[in-house]
């Protein structure tokens, strides 16, 4: 490889003439005129374990899945160089590499770099909060006589709040003309919230939550990197003025498609299911030390802030993302069939 290397850089060979006059694969060697692999990181001493051409196919495949968005930690690109190293006959199962073999490696092939890995990805979506909650199930006799009565609140309005996983707090939107500090006495710290008649958002609060909330606190921001956000296309979420704002701070929106919720918006997927049913616990245990006063709108946030540290967890935010292929990306990750009309519906739609 080096009296190739030397032919063509010293002697002006070409690389097809001088890998074939050496017997050495073309592409390493014109990997190695081009600076891909510096020539002197590899002059003396004990020669690697994987020869350039088996390194070479190691470093393309990193490549390929970082550009794809899963990228390997330092331990993973030495477990994966063990395991190739075993198929190949070089290594036996006993005697796995080294960090020592990392770090000599990403020497070799100055082209690869360690970088913490930047997920840029954020699912904004909002779920309703009810003060009257459903009590979870409880264990009792056969007995239909002996089974007790839930204590839940009288009829209450809705308090919706909008999540963005755990880096960025919650917002609240409760029912009422005027926003009162009480209301948030006892969330998250960093969580903020607004009033509307209804308790539910609209075009102004969503805008607002963007551009003054998400912002605040989205971390990475970079005018060269751009911030993808997916959600709902409820139409209280589009407007001109958010579409203008997000292009100027280089933040894409996508609009998940219609009736696709359940199967694409991560937080819908794996965390929101989980986010009621603790809710709904909390409210439980609440309700048995405050029967009297039960569960009003400056309550609501104390409860809701337990269960959404809990359901939103990274691990569950993590597991939300994969199982709906978003990221890392991969298309066959939701089955076909979850996209098929109801057969009522498209019945009723053949009659028509």
């Amino acid at each position: 490889m080096t009296k190739a290397y030397l032919s063509v850089v010293e002697d002006g060979a070409s690389v097809r003439g001088a890998a074939g006059k050496y017997g050495i694969p073309e592409a390493t060697l014109r990997d190695r005129v081009r600076g891909y692999v510096n020539p002197e990181v590899v002059k003396s001493g004990i020669p690697p374990l994987l020869n350039q051409e088996e390194e070479l196919h190691l470093v393309e495949h990193l490549k390929v899945m970082a550009a794809s968005g899963y990228g390997y930690s330092r331990a993973e690109v030495v477990d994966m160089a063990s395991t190739y190293a075993v198929a190949l006959g070089k290594r036996d199962e006993d005697h796995h590499l080294t960090l020592m073999w990392f770090y000599n490696f990403m020497k070799r092939w100055p082209e690869l770099k360690v970088c913490k890995p930047r997920e840029r990805i954020y699912n904004v979506d909002e779920k309703e909060l009810n003060q009257n909650h459903s009590p979870p199930s409880i264990a009792t006799s056969l007995e239909p006589a002996t089974t007790p009565s839930a204590v839940v609140s009288g009829k209450g309005s809705t308090v919706t709040v909008i999540g963005c996983g755990h880096q960025i707090p919650q917002y609240y939107v409760f029912p009422g003309k005027r926003m009162r500090p009480q209301l948030l006495k006892e969330c998250t710290p960093g969580s903020a919230g607004t009033v509307t008649e209804s308790g539910w958002s609209n075009t102004e609060v969503y805008r607002y939550y963007l551009q003054h909330h998400f912002a605040k606190f989205v971390q990475g921001r970079d005018s060269k990197k751009k911030i993808l956000i997916l959600y709902g296309g409820h139409m209280s979420h589009i407007s001109l003025p958010l579409i203008d704002w997000a292009k100027e701070h280089t933040i894409l929106l996508f609009i998940l498609p219609a009736h696709t919720s359940h199967v694409l918006q991560p937080l819908d997927v794996g965390c929101f299911d989980p986010f009621e049913r603790i809710y709904n616990n909390e409210c439980h245990q609440f309700m048995r030390s405050n029967a009297c006063t039960g569960i009003d709108r400056y309550s609501v946030c104390d409860l809701a802030c337990r269960a959404y540290g809990k359901a939103l967890s990274p691990d569950n935010l993590r597991s939300s993302f994969r199982k709906s292929g978003i990221y890392p990306f991969e298309p066959l990750a939701v089955d076909k069939s979850a996209f098929i009309p109801a057969k009522v519906l498209k019945k009723a739609a053949l009659r028509t």
